[in-house]
């Protein structure tokens, strides 16, 4: 029997990222196969520089408009589609193709990714390995709600969260006693109207309120920007007298109202056999290329194409010659050759420089890059040779001026230094030795 349909109330927001999310699968790919998806040393969350690409340039949804908790859904979606192309290493042939496989592989856990870090991050003890941590039960758990979904209108969460409680339906990451660990630091209001401050742990009492609702919440938000449910809710308040520490709320996840599967959600639930996406084309595409200098002009606005040309090109500061919403930008040795440590990875850097554009650049840029070939490896050190300083002593000296040995075994002498075959150290080691003068090298 299904959740009842009902009339959802007024919200602040109404979210859906149907269009965006295929849009998003799109530029990341994108941006995956062009190492322009940075993340921290840990690889666990994307930096700030790959956040703000991505929202500048695809028309995915952030669930809030306030600063501070603007690019949850962004955020989720880069681990999410990082971690699926590291692991699988390819995209299928389009986006929809790939969210369904993405949506397969995580409802089963076959991706080493826990989306439940950012679910649970409200909490703390909660730790997470690949072989002990499981999300399977969370998933389970909200297969029997998806079945249970209307497919033609919105359901309430009170209502989701009472079949849950009803049916006693629990999920653990680890374990029962593992989550009985698992605390917050929290504010509360007790019967007698006075404020307390402790920390409370996800034991029996405060399961539900700590752990579960605050998790299946994130999940369904998670699916809000996957596309698959379209979300109705306020700005985070708390549901009970309890909240996190200087907050209105328990999670960020808090006042989820209603849910309703979308169109795309309803294809990938398998209650509709076919499903068109609604993808726009990036209008913001012009590039114009200089025929006498390796110069590159681009909109502003387009923030992928000028994220790839910073691995190569400086930004060319000519406002006379530049148009409003224009950015020139002219290569630069120092950009092609860094991280460059061979000819081979200079060569491939080359080729990744045409694989930006649709259209071939013209053949100054060309000559640009024959002209870098033609001058590359003119240096070379011989590692064969060694240089020796010597001691300002006249004893010394005299030894190095008179033994015919010492200098058949010398290449060059300037100054204090002498240059000699490397393999002739142990020679001259002991010619020195032999001669009163311990050295040690």
């Amino acid at each position: 029997m299904k959740f009842q349909t009902i009339k959802p109330e007024n919200t602040k927001y109404t979210y859906s990222n149907e269009k965006g999310v295929l849009e998003f699968i799109e530029v990341i790919e994108d941006m995956l196969k062009s190492n322009l998806v940075e993340f921290g040393k840990t690889n666990e969350k994307p930096l700030a520089k790959t956040i703000n690409i991505l929202k500048s340039t695809t028309s995915s949804q952030e669930f809030y408009t306030n600063k501070a908790l603007n690019s949850f859904a962004t955020d989720m979606l880069t681990r999410a589609f990082s971690y699926y192309y590291w692991d699988t290493k390819s995209f299928q042939n389009t986006p929809l193709r790939s969210l369904q496989d993405f949506i397969s592989l995580q409802v089963t856990n076959q991706l080493p990714f826990f989306i439940s870090r950012i679910f649970a991050s409200h909490l703390k003890k909660v730790r997470y390995d690949f072989y002990h941590t499981s999300q399977n039960k969370l998933f389970d758990i909200f297969g029997q709600i998806l079945n249970k979904l209307p497919n033609d209108g919105w359901c309430s969460v009170d209502e989701i969260f009472y079949f849950c409680k009803s049916n006693n339906l629990r999920f653990d990451f680890e374990s029962r006693h593992k989550t009985s660990s698992y605390y917050m630091e929290c504010e509360f209001t007790q019967n007698d109207g006075e404020d307390y401050e402790a920390e409370l742990h996800c034991d029996d009492y405060y399961y539900q309120i700590l752990f579960f609702e605050p998790i299946v919440s994130a999940l369904m938000f998670y699916l809000g920007a996957l596309g698959i449910l379209e979300l109705k809710y306020d700005e985070p308040k708390s549901r009970y007298n309890i909240k996190a520490m200087d907050k209105e709320y328990i999670s960020v996840w808090d006042s989820l109202e209603y849910v309703k599967l979308t169109d795309l959600g309803l294809f990938i639930s398998g209650y509709t056999k076919s499903y068109k996406p609604k993808v726009e084309t990036n209008k913001d595409s012009y590039i114009k290329f200089d025929e006498y200098k390796p110069i590159i002009t681009i909109n502003k606005t387009n923030t992928i194409i000028s994220a790839k040309l910073e691995l190569f090109a400086d930004i060319l500061d000519n406002s006379n010659m530049i148009k409003d919403g224009e950015t020139r930008y002219i290569l630069s040795y120092s950009k092609i050759f860094k991280d460059c440590k061979t000819y081979k990875a200079l060569e491939l850097k080359i080729e990744a420089f045409y694989k930006i554009f649709d259209t071939k650049p013209p053949e100054i840029f060309d000559k640009f890059f024959d002209d870098i070939k033609s001058k590359s490896n003119m240096l070379k050190k011989d590692l064969k040779q060694v240089v020796i300083e010597l001691k300002n002593d006249m004893r010394l000296l005299n030894l190095f001026m008179t033994n015919k040995k010492l200098q058949s075994i010398i290449i060059k002498a300037s100054g204090y230094r002498i240059l000699v075959l490397k393999k002739d150290l142990p020679k001259l080691t002991k010619i020195v030795k032999d001669n009163g003068f311990f050295i040690e090298f």
